[in-house]
């Protein structure tokens, strides 16, 4: 808190929760991630923090879970699109 008012750094207060939550603890984390966060974005929020410190492996593979929790329907469309090719030859 005192390293934002010294600095005045714009911020929320989910983006101080954020910046907490990705230090676990450790305050030189804690400035990094504060410091990574405002010089990339400008402005410290949660959406903001979290961008900076996920990491692009967690991001692949978020993605990755997205796009298998919605492979059943897209398994189901393609099953539909076969069956139709087939009835209609």
């Amino acid at each position: 808190m005192q390293c934002n008012a010294m600095a005045q750094v714009p911020y929320n207060e989910t983006g101080l929760e954020a910046i907490l939550f990705t230090a676990d603890g450790d305050m030189r984390q804690a400035i990094n991630n504060l410091q990574a966060t405002y010089t990339g974005f400008g402005y410290v929020s949660a959406d903001n923090v979290f961008k900076v410190r996920m990491p692009r492996f967690e991001r692949w593979w978020l993605a990755s879970l997205h796009s298998l929790t919605t492979l059943p329907s897209r398994v189901r469309a393609l099953s539909r699109s076969v069956t139709n090719r087939i009835r209609s030859w």
